[in-house]
């Protein structure tokens, strides 16, 4: 194992160059070579293997460093959460960026140049804070019954940061994109989290007693077992074996 991997660089190129949070300066750096991998897949796909089953704690501890710009948004000494335009080394190509609006080019600049200062990145640029802040809105919904329909969005949220997290080779915005995006969009979901849920306001109106119709009263004596009135003011004796819908022949022969 050790012969693969001194194979692609030397020993002092992984000490000097690695970095959890950062792939670029080692798998850019001319003393490593890609090209061997590239020859024998095979052997380094059964290396990785060997290294998760043999040191789950190490590959861990590295995944982690490489994926915690998704849930903390306090960055690592010397990590950046991505390599900038401003901020790319110059190429041994003879190619240099020629702007097509230099005022569009200073705008872009000076914003990128602002987002990312290190005493402010973590609530401008870091999407630890937005990803958070989706996973409270999913499980707030999972949490209700009447919106635990809309708990399956929640689950391929989370499948996709489980996903971002495993495979993330840097921390960079871009790996995080649609999880932000995604927990933006989920924002208005809280007008209906945080709106009375109507069956239970229903439910405890009728447990208490709240809303019940309270039996007509006459307005003078308040009597609520007075005997209909017929046009002329006498009162109508309505035997207690009729039910409604009954015809009852008066004196009169009325019905």
């Amino acid at each position: 194992d050790l012969a693969l991997a001194l194979a692609v660089a030397p020993i002092e190129v992984y000490e000097e160059f690695y970095a959890c949070g950062d792939s670029t300066p080692l798998l850019f750096n001319p003393g490593y070579d890609n090209g061997v991998i590239r020859s024998d897949p095979q052997a380094y796909r059964g290396l990785i293997i060997r290294t998760l089953l043999g040191s789950p704690a190490t590959v861990a501890g590295h995944r982690w460093c490489a994926a915690e710009y998704l849930l903390s948004p306090v960055n690592r000494t010397n990590t950046f959460i991505h390599r900038p335009p401003f901020d790319i080394w110059p190429n041994t190509l003879g190619l240099a960026r020629d702007p097509i609006s230099d005022r569009a080019y200073r705008t872009t600049l000076d914003l990128y140049q602002f987002v990312e200062r290190s005493e402010i990145e973590w609530l401008t640029w870091r999407p630890a804070l937005v990803v958070l802040t989706g996973l409270v809105t999913f499980g707030a919904v999972a949490v209700s019954r009447r919106l635990r329909p809309l708990a399956w969005i929640g689950v391929f949220y989370a499948i996709h940061l489980a996903n971002v997290a495993v495979t993330s080779p840097a921390h960079e915005f871009r790996y995080a994109y649609g999880l932000w995006l995604i927990a933006l969009a989920a924002l208005p979901l809280w007008y209906l989290i945080a709106r009375p849920d109507r069956s239970r306001i229903d439910e405890h109106a009728e447990s208490s007693g709240v809303g019940r119709p309270a039996p007509a009263r006459d307005g003078a004596t308040g009597d609520t077992d007075r005997q209909p009135e017929d046009p002329d003011g006498s009162d109508i004796r309505v035997p207690s074996d009729v039910t409604p819908g009954d015809t009852v022949d008066d004196e009169e022969g009325d019905r």
